[in-house]
């Protein structure tokens, strides 16, 4: 545990996260979800590859973020138009994020109620904790340990090819990742040590979660 906790207080990524925690992830994970690597060919390919998430082949692909309660919507259309009215989408990916919140099965079931074309979407829920239910209709789970890999072996094999994304002016893209992967991967870590109780979920007291000090690392909210 205090490996962990080192780890964690000595990257850069994980003091940036601390002021919006889980929309930090979604954020970050959506913007490299629209990068074009070097060939002009979406990162989201490759990313969803390693993850075995079937997607459409010569697809303009498009990320939302926090629309209709959905934390990470991805996009797949047709083709790439201003007008929206002309753009046939040919898959939609769900992503529900849980960092500090727990697995919800009644709001998971609520969200997916709510989607219209269910034959075009894929729902997943990415958790730090996995839940003590079984998935529901429509849902799959994926860990923060899932997305570290997919994105390690994706940046490996656009690495090889010299054709890797550019992600801001200033840091190297194989950097932050390699940043980002490290702090998800302790996050992931975290996350093991914790078993809850789907009848007692919330069981904090004083920032203290099953014995962990949550407030050592700045989750205890």
């Amino acid at each position: 545990l205090q490996d962990i906790k080192r780890n964690l207080l000595n990257n850069a990524l994980f003091r940036l996260s601390l002021g919006s925690k889980e929309l930090f992830h979604s954020n970050f994970i959506s913007g490299i979800l629209e990068l074009n690597d070097k060939t002009g060919k979406p990162y989201a390919y490759s990313f969803f590859e390693e993850l075995k998430i079937d997607t459409p082949f010569n697809c303009f692909i498009e990320t939302e973020r926090e629309k209709n309660n959905q934390d990470i919507i991805v996009n797949f259309y047709s083709i790439q138009a201003e007008d929206s009215e002309k753009r046939e989408i040919k898959k939609k990916i769900i992503i529900e994020n849980k960092v500090k919140s727990l697995p919800d099965l009644i709001q998971l079931e609520k969200y997916y109620s709510k989607i219209k074309n269910k034959t075009i979407c894929d729902c997943y829920l990415l958790s730090l904790i996995k839940p003590d239910f079984k998935e529901p209709n429509g849902w799959k789970f994926l860990s923060y340990q899932d997305i570290s890999v997919a994105i390690k072996k994706s940046f490996q094999k656009l690495e090889s090819n010299d054709s890797l994304p550019v992600f801001g002016s200033n840091i190297p893209f194989s950097s932050l990742l390699n940043e980002y992967c490290s702090f998800i991967d302790e996050l992931h870590n975290l996350g093991t040590l914790l078993k809850t109780d789907i009848d007692e979920p919330f069981d904090f007291y004083n920032g203290v979660f099953h014995n962990v000090n949550f407030k050592e690392f700045r989750l205890h909210d």
